[in-house]
């Protein structure tokens, strides 16, 4: 874990208390809305169904733009 990597260099006490501090956090944290999840995907599969939109990964990052299809005709 990149969290123990960071406090390895720390003093004794300091590395209890960033430990803490760390599991308190993540025990507030929650996971995503499951009806949010499901009102995504519905609306995704709406976009593949429209033939007048293209859905393609984008050149940089980790997602998914969507473009008109003459657009993208246009520029390829």
């Amino acid at each position: 874990m990149e969290i123990e990597a960071a406090v390895s260099s720390l003093p004794d006490e300091s590395k209890h208390e960033v430990r803490t501090m760390t599991a308190a956090v993540l025990k507030k944290a929650s996971l995503p809305n499951q009806k949010n999840i499901g009102k995504e995907q519905k609306a995704l599969h709406q976009l593949k169904k429209d033939k007048s939109r293209v859905i393609m990964k984008a050149d940089k990052g980790n997602c998914f733009v969507v473009l008109d299809r003459e657009d993208y005709d246009q520029k390829m």
